[in-house]
């Protein structure tokens, strides 16, 4: 998790981060450690699960830390925070949380695990504008992290909606469509191809992307 934990601190920067689905609060303590915010509000559905959180808070000194048990972004409300973490979860389920975002918010940093492109079709549509969205590597795992803002941006290409819009002289992008490329190739193979019309198209469009690797 370094790595993705690096670029999502990477893009901290404010008053108050409220870390939504905090997990084991490593977002929150580093983003205080690092002196990226002066407060930490860091949520959780339960408080079994918030407890890791506060323990390692605890550990590291941590103090600034408001801990809030709930769903999503039910415990915040509108001016808070100005900088929202949601990551290690799925994109169906950001999608979720982000259906109650609340007013306030200058950048929302996203960091799904899987349906990414359904996330990005989410945002686009429902007045937020991507204003990064690129992969990094972590261990043999690959990640997006998508920042994003409230306004209206253009229409994503078939390249942004699927892959974000990478660097493509970046060799963990040209990794992980390398990857993706063997992904799409082994259902094929497996499935046959009167079955698998999504995966031929999607393996076209990273067959084009990789041809225009640097």
């Amino acid at each position: 998790m370094r790595q993705r934990l690096a670029a999502i601190l990477s893009h901290v920067r404010g008053r108050t981060l409220a870390d939504i689905g905090c997990d084991h609060g490593l977002i929150a303590v580093g983003a205080l450690k690092q002196g990226r915010v002066d407060k930490v509000i860091a949520t959780d559905i339960s408080a079994g699960s918030l407890s890791k959180a506060r323990a390692l808070a605890a550990q590291e000194g941590a103090v600034d830390i408001d801990f809030r048990v709930g769903d999503g972004m039910s415990v915040l409300k509108d001016g808070e925070a100005d900088v929202v973490v949601i990551a290690g979860m799925g994109g169906r389920e950001i999608i979720s949380i982000m259906s109650g975002a609340r007013r306030g918010v200058e950048k929302y940093i996203l960091s799904p695990h899987r349906n990414a492109k359904e996330l990005r079709e989410y945002l686009t549509s429902h007045g937020f504008k991507i204003d990064s969205d690129y992969i990094v590597k972590d261990g043999k795992h690959f990640y997006s992290v998508i920042i994003c803002s409230e306004g209206v941006g253009g229409a994503l290409t078939p390249r942004e909606l699927y892959f974000g819009d990478n660097d493509r002289s970046d060799k963990v992008y040209a990794e992980y469509l390398r990857q993706e490329r063997d992904k799409c190739l082994y259902v094929i193979s497996k499935a046959g191809e009167e079955k698998t019309a999504k995966e031929q198209e999607l393996l076209k469009l990273i067959e084009e992307e990789i041809a225009l690797l640097c």
